[in-house]
């Protein structure tokens, strides 16, 4: 069986670091899987499984700077990514696809756009979609911030403001124009999974739930003392960390253990141990807006691509905590209870189906910085509690996130199963003029609001924007760019 996953990224960022383990997972399984990715990064013995996509030269792009364009107009509701993808790679013509018994798409935005997912199912091959966040169906966001306008086409758009309210709505009748209901879904956690079938494009599809899977590596054990020493701390110190991709993203809830640090600080015997270094709060990943008052509380440790030095950061934690506000099965968490830390959050999505409090990690009993703050006081008082979650943390880690049971699960999935009658989906004709019709207007709409961020643009923005519409001349002035820095 040939697979071929499909991602913007080999391995880089949180959901191509998922899709890198799942491609090692079904290698050990005897499955011949390859990478189709936009940008190659991994340089090991598997790189020749991985071939980087190198976009047709007559492709071009209707709106060259839409990211800014998007930038410009969100609202204060969230800065979690919304994106739009106009470029169309044509990959169905690739031979790697071509190739394939099963096509399994991961995190592809500024990768493929909607009609090129659309195209794939013409193939008449299995296609596996699994999600990494909620992109899939919405207009848009990569998480909805609590909104359910997924639920109605995305016609009142709370992440962004009236100069682009048509954007979502654009993105969601494309989305409704060429999804199928043969696209079937991988979700990581139930949260994900029901959340997509409640969704209008995905009411008649298949939905699975399947975690995602941390290799053998991650639950080597290594010296905490010798870590400790390598970073500057002392042994018997209560180290408490926080990491993210993007530490500054609001969804991830750094607000919330700034306000939980900030009530700590209020018990004497809390700052005076913190004072004195007996108590410790690291934060790592991409830091990229500073933040003075989580710097009053915190040491940044840096941003890390290699896993042995993120799993020696965890084991030098006592506790980890993610107090995220949305998230879908963070590996985060995986890596921290792979690596004996326990994990402290808020009871949201992938999270609180995760971790049951007390036995293989701690919730807060409610979202808020007080609550938050009363867990980690008690989980720092109470020495043998982390002990104990420490072993329970770990044990489960090994049991539910072993690579070789998210491969065969997935090897389930790429069977094809004569059993069951895939649902086809009858072609409404009327139906799909009225969406081509309605795609057009909105269409319109962004081309308009479009022309005008263009006009009033830099003059160096302006005739880049001529020149990207092509993506041969696109590459081409990025090499040029990039030989006279």
């Amino acid at each position: 069986m040939k697979v071929t996953l499909v991602g913007t990224n080999d391995r880089s960022g949180g959901a191509a670091r998922a899709m890198y383990r799942l491609h090692l997972s079904l290698l050990s399984q005897g499955i011949e899987s390859r990478i189709l990715c936009l940008y190659k990064s991994t340089n090991d013995i598997h790189s020749n499984e991985i071939i980087k996509y190198n976009y047709p030269i007559l492709s071009h792009q209707k709106f060259p700077f839409l990211v800014d364009l998007i930038e410009e107009n969100r609202t204060p509701v969230s800065n979690t990514l919304f994106s739009y993808t106009d470029l169309h790679a044509n990959i169905e013509t690739h031979p790697l696809i071509l190739d394939s018994d099963v096509i399994n798409l991961h995190w592809t935005n500024f990768f493929l756009s909607v009609k090129d997912i659309g195209k794939l199912l013409y193939l008449n091959k299995k296609i596996i979609w699994t999600l990494h966040d909620e992109w899939a169906y919405t207009g848009g966001c990569h998480y909805t911030s609590g909104c359910n306008e997924f639920l109605n086409n995305c016609k009142n758009c709370i992440q962004v403001n009236s100069n682009i309210t048509s954007l979502p709505e654009l993105l969601f009748l494309e989305k409704n124009n060429n999804y199928s209901n043969d696209i079937e879904l991988v979700a990581p956690s139930n949260w994900l999974a029901k959340k997509a079938k409640t969704s209008p494009l995905f009411k008649n599809s298949r939905v699975h739930v399947i975690a995602n899977s941390l290799e053998s590596d991650w639950f080597l054990r290594f010296d905490k003392g010798l870590i400790r020493n390598k970073f500057g701390f002392s042994s018997n110190c209560f180290v408490v960390g926080f990491g993210a991709d993007s530490i500054i993203e609001k969804r991830k809830g750094i607000s919330y253990l700034i306000e939980a640090f900030r009530i700590l600080m209020l018990d004497q015997e809390w700052k005076s141990a913190f004072e004195s270094k007996e108590i410790v709060f690291v934060f790592f990943g991409n830091y990229s807006d500073r933040n003075i008052e989580l710097e009053n509380f915190a040491l940044h440790l840096g941003s890390f691509s290699d896993d042995r030095e993120i799993s020696e950061i965890y084991q030098m934690l006592d506790l980890f905590v993610i107090p995220s506000l949305e998230d879908n099965l963070p590996n985060t968490m995986l890596e921290s209870m792979a690596s004996s830390t326990p994990v402290l959050g808020f009871p949201v999505g992938g999270i609180s189906e995760t971790i049951c409090h007390n036995e293989n990690g701690f919730l807060t009993d409610s979202i808020s910085a007080n609550s938050l703050a009363k867990e980690i006081y008690r989980i720092w008082k109470d020495i043998s509690v982390r002990e104990k979650i420490s072993e329970m943390a770990y044990r489960f880690a090994q049991n539910q996130f072993s690579s070789g049971n998210q491969a065969k699960a997935y090897i389930k999935l790429f069977i094809p199963n004569s059993e069951a009658l895939r649902y086809q989906e009858e072609i409404d004709f009327v139906n799909k003029e009225n969406l081509r019709s309605a795609i057009n207007q909105k269409l319109n709409h962004i081309r308009t609001a479009y022309s005008r961020f263009i006009s009033k643009a830099e003059l160096k923005k302006r005739i880049l924007n001529i020149l990207f519409k092509s993506k041969f001349l696109n590459i081409l002035m990025q090499k040029i760019i990039s030989r006279t820095k």
